[in-house]
C-alpha cells in the first residue's frame, strides 16, 4: 500500500515569484533531511526524497497554480481507504464538472 497526499494551493503565484518559492521550499526540505533529486527550472518543479523513502514533489504551473504531493510506498500490505478529516479544500466547479484548480486567491506578496 502506498500512502500519499496531494494538495493544490489556491493562491496565485506570480511569474516573478515562482523561482523564489522553489528556493524556499528546497531549503526547508533540505533542513528536514530531504535530498533534492530533480529540479526543473523550465516548468518550475522539485522532487526530493528522505532517507526513509518519503518522496515530496512540488510543481508550479503556467497560470501560477501550485501542486504539492508527498508519499511513501510499501507501508503495509493491508487494505487502505480514506482518512477522516483529510478531505482537503473544496474547489469551484469547472465547466467540465471537475474541480477547477485555477488559483482563485491573491496574496499581496506572492501574487504580484
Amino acid at each position: 500500500m502506498d500512502v500519499s497526499r496531494q494538495r493544490h494551493l489556491r493562491t496565485q503565484i506570480s511569474q516573478g515569484k515562482k523561482k523564489e518559492l522553489l528556493e524556499i521550499v528546497s531549503r526547508r526540505w533540505e533542513e528536514k533531511g530531504f535530498e533534492i533529486k530533480e529540479q526543473n527550472n523550465g516548468r518550475p518543479s522539485l522532487l526530493s526524497e528522505a532517507s526513509d523513502g518519503c518522496i515530496a514533489k512540488i510543481d508550479v504551473g503556467g497560470s501560477g497554480d501550485v501542486y504539492i504531493s508527498v508519499g511513501v510506498s510499501a507501508v503495509s500490505s493491508g487494505p487502505s481507504g480514506d482518512i477522516a478529516g483529510e478531505e482537503g479544500d473544496s474547489f469551484p466547479e469547472a465547466s467540465s464538472g471537475a474541480p477547477d484548480h485555477t488559483p482563485d486567491l491573491r496574496d499581496p506578496y506572492w501574487s504580484k
